[in-house]
């Protein structure tokens, strides 16, 4: 659980695979910008509960892809930011989206190869980057 500190997994063992992850004002940062490329910090089948501003960040490799697989559950605001590593390396979070309570949800790709996808499209709002923009939020409706 981050409660407005900063947890971060790094290194060839830096997982949390069998928690649930709870995000209240905190932040966690998945990184394989140092090290190790793994591409399973989180387990696939465990949550990852945004809520109270929580934010979550995918660091890419310099010198290969990375990937990660969350399940989201939105009780209130959080975010979600993926960064790619240096050079042609893609970093890339796949979301499977849960909300409540009118959850809302804000996302950032920085430029390049970093990509967030929804295995199901979610209702979008706003954003930053205009069209074709790499930035937006959503929220149920």
């Amino acid at each position: 659980m981050a409660l407005g500190g900063t947890i971060t997994l790094a290194g060839a063992n830096g997982t949390a695979l069998n928690a649930d992850v709870y995000l209240r004002g905190g932040t966690v940062v998945l990184t394989n910008a140092t090290g190790a490329n793994n591409n399973n910090r989180l387990g696939d089948s465990r949550s990852v509960f945004l809520d109270g501003g929580g934010t979550l960040i995918l660091q890419g490799m310099n010198s290969g892809d990375s990937t990660e697989t969350i399940t989201a559950r939105l009780d209130g605001f959080g975010r979600l930011i993926v960064t790619n590593g240096s050079g042609s390396a893609t970093a890339k979070l796949t979301v499977n989206a849960d909300r409540a309570n009118r959850g809302v949800l804000a996302f950032q790709a920085d430029q390049g190869n970093s990509k967030l996808l929804f295995s199901t499209a979610p209702t979008l709002f706003g954003g930053g980057g205009g069209a074709g923009g790499d930035e937006g939020c959503y929220r149920e409706r």
